[in-house]
């Protein structure tokens, strides 16, 4: 197994009495006690994540910002416990960036089992003919989720022929993208994508993801 390390995010969170926020976990056998924490999804950085944990763990985001640790910090967790983790198989530990909050409410804001998210999207798009063979669509992607800082997806694909297609999307806070895509016939396309976040600096991991893409028409 390689020394990889899950990307997450940690709160220490603060009442007015500076007590810190902990929780048993009733998930898992060993009934640890930790501070709310979770992974990184992808195309998230550290501050978005932060506040989407925050929510999903404790059922609040009624908080303040007070501090953002200057550097990543890894940790190795032991065989035994990773054997029981759904995601042990592919990490020897956890890479995380922690935050310190302010709660500003009170205790019983707080619901470790509120999982409810809202989810606001608004789309719009437009494919301009420029000549026979040529066309360019721009498209926006707006997301808004409950106590998330808001997110657009800016994308614009040019087409040539239906032979290639050539797009760019960035996510605002997030990152930039490239594509190209090729037709070689009706039934089959090959292409590249490579994504780069905005927020790059892990310690080391290179967080640039190139893909490849096969498409197969089957009817």
């Amino acid at each position: 197994m390689t020394d990889n390390y899950r990307i997450c995010v940690g709160m220490i969170v603060l009442n007015d009495k500076n007590e810190i926020l902990v929780g048993k976990r009733l998930d898992h056998p060993s009934g640890h006690w930790q501070m709310p924490q979770g992974g990184i999804d992808e195309n998230e950085n550290p501050e978005k994540a932060v506040w989407r944990e925050m929510l999903e763990e404790i059922g609040t985001n009624n908080a303040t910002m007070i501090k953002e640790s200057n550097h990543w910090i890894n940790y190795k967790i032991p065989t035994e416990t990773l054997a029981t983790l759904p995601w042990g198989n592919k990490y020897v530990g956890q890479t995380q960036k922690w935050f310190a909050f302010r709660f500003n409410g009170n205790d019983s804001e707080i619901n470790v089992g509120s999982k409810d998210r809202i989810h606001t999207y608004l789309a719009a798009g437009y494919k301009f003919n420029l000549t026979e063979k040529i066309s360019v669509e721009p498209n926006l992607i707006y997301r808004k989720i409950k106590a998330i800082p808001s997110t657009m997806d800016l994308t614009l694909n040019l087409n040539y022929d239906n032979a290639f297609e050539l797009g760019y999307s960035h996510r605002t806070n997030s990152s930039n993208s490239n594509l190209a895509i090729f037709h070689i016939s009706n039934e089959v396309s090959v292409g590249l994508c490579y994504e780069r976040p905005l927020l790059n600096e892990l310690g080391g991991i290179d967080l640039n993801t190139y893909e490849i893409l096969i498409r197969l028409k089957i009817d």
